[in-house]
């Protein structure tokens, strides 16, 4: 006899609710605007969340475009607005993805522009 497991990915897929939590673009988009804030907070300056997310499995797709590079960044964010209750339901966090990485957080260097190399010049 073989035994198989399996294993889902809790947040692969997110539901539009459950008990005690909703999962709405609205929240996503108060989740999007808290990163666009905390980046300006730590000197990433010139980015604007722009407007017209798509979603896909729960989760809202939102872009961010440096004013003065033009790079623009994705961020997949889910909108559950109680996590405690979320996590009661479900196993694991609801992921989270800053340009196609879910364990990576918003760097100045994500937004260089095509060809800039990043060099430090030690005073001496």
């Amino acid at each position: 006899m073989i035994a198989v497991a399996v294993v889902i990915n809790p947040g692969s897929r997110i539901t539009a609710g459950g008990k005690g939590w909703t999962n709405t673009v609205e929240q996503a988009r108060k989740e999007a605007q808290d990163w666009l804030d905390k980046m300006q907070e730590e000197g990433i300056a010139d980015v604007e969340l722009l407007p017209g997310e798509t979603e896909h499995s729960g989760r809202w797709t939102f872009i961010f475009r440096h004013t003065v590079t033009g790079v623009q960044i994705k961020l997949e964010m889910h909108g559950v607005d109680d996590i405690q209750a979320f996590f009661k339901e479900n196993l694991g966090y609801p992921r989270i993805y800053w340009n196609g990485d879910s364990s990576s957080n918003p760097e100045l260097s994500d937004f260089a522009a095509p060809g800039y190399r990043m060099s430090f010049v030690k005073n001496v």
